[in-house]
């Protein structure tokens, strides 16, 4: 039996992933390294237009 993989939208990602974000007051949401195994297996096995990537955000340029 092979498993299909459909294409998804952000606000259904998020949601799947909400139970793992920890809100921030003054900075940015994140989620725990423990939780990136299940979170990939959770929606790289049923996605196939999701990526996961790991790390800080993207350097600031300008002024």
């Amino acid at each position: 039996m092979t498993v299909r993989r459909v294409k998804t939208t952000m606000s259904k990602v998020q949601k799947a992933i909400s139970p793992y974000v920890h809100k921030h007051i003054f900075g940015r949401d994140t989620v725990d390294a423990n939780d990136i195994e299940r979170i990939a297996v959770r929606l790289l096995g049923q996605y196939n237009n999701v990526s996961i990537s790991q790390g800080l955000d993207r350097p600031h340029r300008g002024i």
